[in-house]
């Protein structure tokens, strides 16, 4: 299996957790995990960007992953990739959801007492 594959099979482990779950709490270990892989895989970057906005763009796992891992990324390709959905859409849900992911990108994160990950940092 190579890095590409295994990305989307922890990404999947994920959504099916966060399919079973009442919050992100419950998810954040396999956030972290997909983020440490990410981080030591450092050569598969340009391919790791393409699949973090491939989550951007479609309903392929939850946006919490992009969310929490471009917190400590901080990758501009999948920024601009945000805010390019969010000039394209209309749907509020969709327009808040790249808020989100958009906001990680501040120097102060709101929504970081969210992740017992970033509330420790």
């Amino acid at each position: 299996m190579n890095n590409i594959d295994k990305f989307w099979e922890l990404v999947a482990v994920t959504q099916e957790s966060w399919n079973n779950t009442f919050g992100v709490n419950e998810i954040e270990p396999h956030l972290l995990d997909i983020l440490q892989f990410v981080k030591n895989h450092p050569n598969e970057k340009t391919k790791f960007v393409n699949c973090f906005i491939t989550l951007v763009r479609g309903h392929c796992g939850p946006l919490e992953i992009v969310e929490f891992c471009m917190r400590e990324l901080q990758w501009p390709e999948v920024r601009e990739a945000a805010l390019q959905r969010q000039l394209d859409s209309k749907d509020f849900r969709v327009l808040d959801a790249m808020e989100n992911i958009i906001a990680v990108y501040s120097d102060k994160w709101d929504d970081a007492d969210l992740y017992q990950y970033y509330t420790d940092s």
